[in-house]
């Protein structure tokens, strides 16, 4: 699965751009937590790395959408404890996301994204581990700060009991 989703995003970054703006290209990192829906597990540090790139702009409502694709890495920094005696876990992941952004100004925007984790969940102390592929979308808010970049707040559910809450620094190029 990791290689099908390899091979879409960098399908979908080498496309024709239907509307290039100059800045249709981008990457950055985030930091933050990842939050397990389960008791008893504690959140865990996560960081991430990711690159897009904005395909086309749609009109949805009278209103113009930014429609692209992006890749992310996510991980754990560090074990968390699962609630179980000396049992603690860790996760990591590769996403492929279509995406959809919307300026409200030229200061602030809003975004969504949908698609698809494939991730590795650890267990220390007698756990195991896990594999699985599943959907992941989530929304977020950024503010300009000038030609540098934005800053980025993002909440994205990971598969069904994850959900990461990051802050990150997003660089057009």
């Amino acid at each position: 699965m990791k290689h099908l989703l390899a091979s879409l995003v960098l399908a979908a970054l080498l496309a024709p751009t239907a509307h290039a703006d100059g800045n249709s290209y981008y990457g950055g990192a985030r930091a933050g937590f990842l939050i397990a829906d389960a008791s008893g597990y504690d959140s865990a540090f996560v960081i991430a790395g990711f690159g897009g790139r904005n395909i086309t702009d749609i009109v949805v409502m009278d209103r113009s959408v930014k429609v692209g694709v992006e890749a992310e890495y996510l991980t754990t920094i560090g074990k968390a404890d699962r609630g179980i005696a000396g049992v603690e876990w860790e996760f990591s992941g590769i996403s492929v996301f279509g995406t959809a952004r919307h300026d409200i100004d030229e200061t602030f925007y809003a975004r969504i994204r949908a698609g698809f984790i494939s991730g590795e969940a650890n267990y220390t102390g007698g756990g195991g581990s896990l594999d699985d592929t599943s959907y992941t979308s989530g929304i977020a808010a950024g503010m300009s700060v000038g030609d540098a970049g934005t800053l980025e707040i993002d909440w994205t559910g990971v598969g069904e009991d994850l959900y990461s809450l990051t802050v990150g620094f997003v660089y057009p190029f």
